[in-house]
């Protein structure tokens, strides 16, 4: 677990430096704000055993700051009146993912990219240890390199290659609407109910829960209605009216709980980003310049040895 976790924190840190270089161009509008999350406790008892955890936390310098009740609700004013207090990680972020996503994009349009979308991937082709092409619905590609980003899919997508990769989908939900009356102003994490409460300048969502169900990508209303419920036990009010998406998709989860950044078994040119859990947008930027770093032939700027498939094997 201690080696999990500064693995872990190792491509934390490199990606939030990113982060801070991406963030800083021109046109990166996503509603970005660094004032920290908190994490919220309804029970007492829970509240306190959390200092073992901040304690470990801390030796990683990502301990947060204790709030009792009192300063609690003068600091968030949304959280109801039988809360026992939280815990403020004050170096952490938040930001609308989409949002990131679509300026993102368009920087990246900017400097040549061309992206092919709904574009299913019908195979690879092969010659001896190399992949020189995949086709598509919409026709064969050819590179000198290839990079399998496909989450939770990765283990469908390599069937063809028999390559077997320990990936299992966890399905999570969200429901995204306007920002209700009393809006929070800190992201909140609501132990107690394993989920968050996200505001954004434009908007506010509701997001967690875990269900290994296979592929199955329907939405179950019982769990969107426990995010509801959920918020309720914490917030004075907890649901902003309309409701602009109900969602769910598949986080890609590996039983250490750390990514699996590595060129692939048997195919020297072709490099697999993907086991990164619940932290895909977190881990989105030192992800992409550690591959970046692997196709043109450089040194990573961090060890990427316990992100290596042999770990499985």
């Amino acid at each position: 677990m201690t080696q999990a976790a500064k693995d872990k924190y190792e491509i934390l840190n490199y990606s939030i430096s990113l982060f801070d270089t991406l963030l800083a161009m021109d046109g990166m509008s996503c509603d970005f704000e660094k004032k920290g999350i908190l994490s919220v406790f309804k029970d007492q008892k829970n509240f306190e055993k959390h200092q073992t955890i901040n304690d470990f936390l801390s030796t990683y310098n990502m301990g947060a700051r204790r709030i009792d009740k009192k300063e609690l609700l003068e600091l968030e004013p949304a959280l109801r009146n039988d809360i026992a207090g939280a815990w403020l990680h004050e170096n952490d972020w938040h930001l609308k993912p989409d949002m990131l996503l679509a300026s993102w994009r368009k920087q990246l349009s900017k400097k040549g990219l061309i992206i092919e979308e709904h574009c299913k991937l019908l195979g690879f082709e092969t010659n001896g240890n190399t992949v020189v092409g995949v086709n598509t619905i919409k026709g064969s590609f050819k590179a000198d390199a290839f990079v399998l980003a496909t989450g939770a899919w990765a283990p469908q997508t390599l069937k063809q290659l028999k390559l077997d990769l320990p990936v299992q989908p966890g399905k999570g939900y969200s429901i995204t609407m306007e920002r209700p009356g009393i809006c929070p102003t800190y992201p909140c994490s609501l132990y107690e109910k394993s989920m968050v409460a996200t505001p954004w300048k434009s908007g506010y969502r509701l997001g967690g829960t875990m269900e290994f169900s296979g592929y199955d990508d329907k939405l179950n209303p019982k769990r969107l209605s426990k995010l509801i419920s959920g918020a309720t036990a914490f917030l004075k009010d907890p649901v902003g009216h309309p409701v602009i998406e109900e969602w769910t998709s598949f986080r890609p989860m590996t039983y250490d709980d750390l990514p699996i950044i590595d060129r692939a078994p048997s195919k020297e040119n072709l490099i697999i980003a993907t086991g990164h859990g619940m932290l895909g947008l977190t881990l989105a930027t030192g992800t992409g310049k550690l591959v970046s770093d692997m196709v043109y032939g450089k040194t990573p700027e961090i060890d990427i040895a316990p992100f290596g498939i042999s770990r499985f094997r």
